[in-house]
């Protein structure tokens, strides 16, 4: 949805890398232009849902569970006891009913037939190149040739900056590795907290 909205009112490219399947598909549709990597996987319209049933094992270490709910559908799904056939077919519609949704935007934002549509939307994964000869993808291209269309969409001329996205937070390996190899104050301010820790101390809040 918010993809589409900003299609509305600037030009939005959509460039696939290694993968943008399923939900990384359904959200590049409203773009103007969809670039794929040959090999890039994609596709996979269809939706599934999974339960774990957890009562044979619970039973082995004497462990019983009880639901009480308002109706008879409320806890379908749930890991405690195995579906009745009315909870399946509920899920099951519910299931299709988010298909349909699912293939038909992707047939209106694809200009294609639901037909059409109908007959891959099992699920199945893709190639780039395959998505393109179903009209699922319009050119073949990486994030290069997608900046480059978007430039002369645009009117744009030199580099482009890129938004890399948010700012990967470092794990405490990484900080330590750093502090080891450039002691400075907050190197060693980080030292002298991980000691701390070490030594069975209460870390400051907020680091």
């Amino acid at each position: 949805m918010a993809v589409k909205k900003l299609a509305a009112s600037k030009p939005v490219i959509a460039s696939f890398s290694a993968v943008a399947a399923s939900g990384g598909y359904y959200a590049a549709c409203p773009s103007r232009k969809i670039f794929a990597n040959p090999g890039s996987i994609t596709g996979s319209i269809g939706v599934m849902t999974q339960f774990a049933n957890l009562r044979d094992l619970l039973q082995k270490v004497g462990v019983d569970f009880e639901s009480l709910t308002t109706g008879k559908l409320k806890d379908a799904g749930s890991p405690f006891k195995p579906l009745s056939d009315e909870q399946r077919a509920y899920l099951e519609g519910l299931l299709a009913d988010l298909n349909q949704q699912f293939s038909g935007d992707v047939a209106t934002e694809r200009k294609l037939s639901k037909e059409a549509i109908a007959l891959i939307a099992d699920g199945r994964a893709m190639t780039g190149a395959r998505a393109k000869a179903l009209g699922l993808v319009d050119e073949l291209g990486g994030q290069e040739e997608a900046i480059d269309y978007l430039k002369t969409l645009t009117n744009l001329t030199g580099d482009v900056p890129l938004f890399k996205g948010p700012k990967k937070k470092s794990s405490l390996f990484e900080k330590l590795s750093t502090a080891l190899s450039l002691p400075d104050p907050k190197g060693l301010a980080l030292l002298s907290t991980l000691s701390g820790l070490l030594d069975g101390q209460t870390l400051p809040q907020g680091r």
